[in-house]
């Protein structure tokens, strides 16, 4: 995957937000409603979107699809919330996978240190919409959790804990399929898991990859009969071997057949993929077995064709309208490379929503054995 031409400025948060708190802050994530308007959210946790008849043709919304209501209990789930993936089969009820963080480093009664890292405990919970990705409400009860960490809430960690950063959801086989970042500092497990489910809105039936199966239920430790101890010890799913710590997207190249997935190089992934900051990509042809990530666009790159000496790429995502996918599940060879561009040194500053168009090239899969 290369890049094909100079990238397009989609949305910058200095010039055209809807105020201070507007700031694009996630993966491109896009979606057609049954009137086949194409709505795509790359926002923070207020959850604005952008919404037109093609992805070249969007218009800003100031509406606040979603917020989190700040609630200072751990178990409640409901703080901050990013709308980071959607699935919906008639444009209507939509579902969303949102990364839920929990900021206990606001509340001193819980965390007297006020450490931002050690006071972090973050999940994947459920949102729904039935006005066609207008309006979200999150899902109540066990059913609206997909992903907790395997402890409660702890004030004494050296490390934000719990799940992370939803991928895009993508359909194979009967079951969706979304990758979620794990961080767990007490058993010093992270990485890149893959969950899936049969039933998309129920989050009780989302089941992380252990090594051999999709076994691992990661429901909230403070329901009723939960096995994951206060302290510690809940089973974790196993991280995909050669994903870096965060997957951004995730999709089908439909000339090829081969899964795609795209990746920002972070700190975490330092020891086992090198040090060149900028975005990579890696295949697969079953969701479960990767290549190595490859570098598709460097940070100096990046600087290189946008003469922007500050800009840091982060967030990537691939979309593409040209297949007519109503979930943007699916890629052909000239699908379009979202990143949230940000000032170097400060992921709060600058932030600009740029799309680079790419030149996407695989080998066919192998047909199967008769």
């Amino acid at each position: 995957m290369t890049v094909a031409a100079r990238p397009e400025m989609v949305f910058d948060a200095d010039r055209g937000g809807c105020g201070p708190d507007d700031q694009p802050d996630a993966p491109a994530r896009a979606f057609r409603d049954a009137e086949g308007r194409v709505h795509l959210f790359a926002s923070g946790s207020t959850n604005r979107s952008f919404v037109g008849p093609s992805l070249a043709a969007l218009k800003h919304s100031c509406v606040s699809a979603y917020q989190g209501r700040h609630r200072g209990d751990p178990a409640a789930f409901d703080d901050f919330g990013w709308l980071a993936a959607f699935w919906t089969e008639d444009g209507r009820r939509v579902t969303a996978l949102v990364h839920n963080e929990f900021h206990g480093w606001l509340r001193p009664a819980l965390c007297p240190s006020g450490d931002q890292l050690a006071c972090w405990y973050n999940a994947v919970t459920l949102a729904q919409s039935d006005d066609g990705g207008v309006l979200f409400g999150r899902v109540p009860g066990a059913a609206g959790v997909v992903a907790a960490p395997a402890h409660r809430f702890r004030n004494d960690l050296h490390s934000q804990s719990g799940y992370f950063n939803p991928s895009n959801i993508v359909a194979e086989g009967g079951y969706f399929y979304a990758f979620m970042a794990l961080i767990d500092p007490i058993s010093g497990r992270w990485g890149s898991c893959l969950f899936r489910t049969d039933d998309v809105a129920d989050g009780r039936r989302w089941r992380g990859w252990d090594g051999t199966g999709f076994t691992v239920a990661a429901p909230s430790p403070y329901a009723a009969g939960a096995e994951a101890p206060a302290e510690g010890g809940g089973r974790l799913c196993q991280p995909i071997p050669n994903l870096m710590f965060i997957v951004g997207s995730v999709q089908r190249h439909v000339p090829s057949g081969r899964w795609v997935a795209v990746m920002r190089f972070n700190v975490w992934d330092r020891p086992t993929h090198g040090e060149v900051p900028g975005v990579y990509a890696a295949q697969s042809a079953d969701l479960l077995h990767w290549s190595r990530p490859v570098l598709v666009l460097s940070d100096a790159q990046a600087r290189t064709l946008t003469g922007d000496a500050e800009g840091v790429q982060r967030y990537p995502a691939l979309l593409d309208d040209s297949t007519g996918d109503r979930n943007f599940a699916t890629v052909g060879d000239a699908p379009r490379l979202y990143t949230i561009r940000t000032d170097t040194g400060s992921v709060f500053k600058g932030h600009r929503l740029i799309a680079w168009p790419m030149r996407l090239s695989l080998p066919p899969l192998a047909a199967a054995p008769r």
